[in-house]
């Protein structure tokens, strides 16, 4: 049900909201901007990492409704969880994305912040940049960074499906991160 309150969330305030482009035209055909041939492994890659989030959970799950005392079971078990929780509700908003109705919703400008901190995350903006404080041009520039490195041509307008393939690329990240945190366990 959370999900898809967060769905509709996202959609009802990107149909308000206006779209964010760089001096370029903001009906741009999205389509060459995000090419279903070069979304889609990116896709894929969010549902290998739904996957292995969901292994993850499981197997923590099962260990600790067997023995729930298991040390295992406080914060490692709420960080896998949590984990998984993002992953699910990442790829639920993608998923929903594919569809030719939802592909065009360009990015609402309150979450530019969010999309230019995953940038920063992941290495394509320079992490000078003061995360609370919009850098429309930086911004702009890391998308591109990102778009290249993806093999995806650049755009000058940014749509919510931008946000989500970042954001499950910065999950990934996080969820590698975990797993390291807690190997030796």
């Amino acid at each position: 049900m959370n999900k898809i309150l967060y769905v509709l969330a996202l959609v009802s305030s990107a149909a308000w909201a206006h779209p964010y482009t760089i001096d370029g035209d903001p009906h741009e055909n999205v389509e060459s901007v995000l090419p279903k041939e070069k979304v889609e492994p990116l896709i894929n890659d969010s549902y290998a990492l739904l996957s292995t989030a969901y292994t993850d959970f499981a197997k923590l799950f099962n260990v600790c409704q067997k023995t729930p005392n298991n040390p295992v079971c406080d914060d490692r078990y709420k960080v896998v969880a949590s984990c998984f929780k993002k992953v699910e509700s990442n790829n639920t908003v993608l998923k929903a994305l594919t569809s030719d109705d939802m592909k065009p919703i360009h990015l609402p400008e309150f979450q530019l912040i969010e999309l230019q901190k995953n940038l920063i995350k992941l290495g394509y903006m320079p992490e000078t940049i003061d995360v609370h404080e919009l850098d429309r041009t930086g911004l702009q520039l890391g998308l591109d960074n990102w778009a290249h490195a993806n093999d995806l041509p650049d755009a000058d307008s940014i749509y919510l499906m931008h946000l989500m393939l970042v954001r499950s690329q910065v999950l990934a990240l996080d969820m590698a991160e975990a797993r390291l945190n807690y190997k030796d366990e």
